[in-house]
């Protein structure tokens, strides 16, 4: 996962491989770097490993009797670039991760298998945190002067099941790598990305306009609008945020 485009000096990637059913292995490296115009790091990643099981302790019931619902575990990957205020790109990149991971443990939902149904209320519920996520960044912008118009770009990729599901605001990126072929996940909520699904610019002004950082979507602006997609995930797949 990387947050930057610019670099001058990377903490080693920290790898961690983890094992799924099936002979299935998760490997998640991250690195971040403050880049060469700030003198503080505003963006934020986290990479999270959730699982459920249960175990008998103890018992005189006979083991047939006993149904437990089998090992389970699920993934979220995320990245959050900040911007605004003195500090307020870090509060903003900081408070996205933090609130979403705080809320979405409330109520959580666990599904051995996801349809049609179950990817529908996933989605639904993930919309509704974030966009609690992104009232509460608007109200600790409007509270305090010093974090005024602070804003977070915030980009989720979720594994559950055999499933990716990916939620995305501003223009953080998620990319996909399937047998040898790269291609974009995301779509840059920004007005240049605008001009050219309007067919006013090539697609090459994505590299180099002057506005291809103007957002018109952003975590802590108090009605954002959220990007969500889901995809079956294949053997051999990677992810970059």
């Amino acid at each position: 996962m990387s947050a930057d485009n610019l670099s001058t000096k990377t903490t080693a990637p920290q790898a961690v491989d983890t094992h799924l059913p099936r002979g299935v292995t998760l490997r998640v490296s991250a690195c971040s770097d403050r880049g060469l115009v700030r003198e503080n790091n505003e963006d934020r990643y986290l990479a999270l490993k959730i699982e459920r099981s249960y175990t008998a302790l103890s018992t005189n019931i006979d083991a047939a009797q006993l149904q437990f619902v089998p090992y389970q575990a699920r993934w979220a990957l995320a990245v959050a670039d900040g911007m605004g205020g003195h500090a307020g790109g870090e509060v903003a990149s900081t408070l996205a991760l933090s609130l979403a991971l705080k809320m979405s443990q409330q109520g959580s939902q666990w599904y051995v298998d996801i349809g049609e149904e179950e990817a529908k209320a996933l989605i639904d519920r993930m919309r509704a945190i974030l966009a609690s996520v992104d009232r509460a960044i608007a109200e600790e912008s409007h509270q305090k002067a010093g974090l005024k118009g602070m804003g977070t770009t915030l980009t989720i990729a979720t594994i559950a099941a055999d499933r990716l599901f990916i939620f995305h605001v501003g223009d953080s990126r998620c990319y996909l790598l399937r047998r040898g072929r790269l291609q974009r996940l995301t779509r840059d909520q920004t007005m240049t990305q605008m001009l050219v699904d309007a067919g006013v610019m090539p697609p090459e002004a994505l590299h180099y306009h002057h506005m291809r950082h103007m957002l018109t979507q952003a975590m802590g602006k108090g009605e954002v609008v959220i990007d969500a997609q889901h995809l079956p995930l294949e053997h051999g797949d990677r992810l970059m945020l």
